[in-house]
Order: structure tokens, then C-alpha cells, then sequence
């Protein structure tokens, strides 16, 4: 009954990559249209940086765990296998991106709390 619900963890290397560039594309989606115009309009830019740069995290780690870069460029460096394999590089990654993200969101906190209305 349960053996249909699990998903299928065999993926290619172009289905991953789909599945990480639609999260990028919701992350960027939503960075441009809640904080680009307040970069436009009030000059605040300092989120910005922080939300692009969580971004730029985002889709580096998919680039590597989506294209497996470290085991396709040494496929036979057996050390890679406990830290830097693909999939540790992207939680590496992704946990930067999240750090990024909050300081993002802090920025936000402050430069909202810093704007005023006319």
C-alpha cells in the first residue's frame, strides 16, 4: 500500500537538475518581486546582496550535486567519498545559502523598519 507513495530516488542528472532549478527559479521569483523593488524605489540594497548571493549558493550546489562534478572529474579518489562527494558539497552549499538568507532577511527587517512612506 505504501511501496506507490514512496517517490522514485533514482533520478538522471537532468531530472535533478530540474527539480533544483525550479526551487532557484521560486527563490528568484520571489526575491524579485518582493525585494528588488525596494532596491529600486528606496535604495536599499544590502538584503539584495544577501538574497542573491543565497541564490548563487543555491544553484551552485545543484550545478554539483545535479551534474555529480567531483565524482565525474576523479572517478576513482576513493577519500572524496566521506566530505567532498557531490551530495555533502551541496548540503555544504545549501546550508551557506540558508545563513545567506537570514541575513538577507534581517536586512529586510531593518531597511523596512528604515523606510519611509510619502
Amino acid at each position: 500500500a505504501l511501496g506507490h507513495a514512496i517517490p522514485n530516488t533514482r533520478t538522471t542528472a537532468a531530472g535533478r537538475v530540474k527539480l533544483f532549478g525550479f526551487h532557484c527559479l521560486l527563490r528568484l521569483s520571489l526575491c524579485v518581486v518582493i525585494v528588488f523593488p525596494k532596491v529600486v524605489h528606496h535604495g536599499f540594497h544590502l538584503s539584495f546582496y544577501y538574497h542573491v548571493s543565497s541564490f548563487l549558493f543555491l544553484v551552485g550546489g545543484g550545478k554539483f550535486n545535479g551534474h555529480r562534478i567531483p565524482e565525474r572529474w576523479l572517478p576513482e579518489a576513493r577519500w572524496m567519498d566521506c566530505a567532498l562527494n557531490s551530495h555533502n558539497l551541496w548540503h555544504y552549499l545549501c546550508v551557506v545559502a540558508s545563513a545567506s538568507s537570514t541575513f538577507g532577511c534581517m536586512y529586510d527587517v531593518l531597511e523596512y523598519d528604515a523606510m519611509t512612506c510619502n
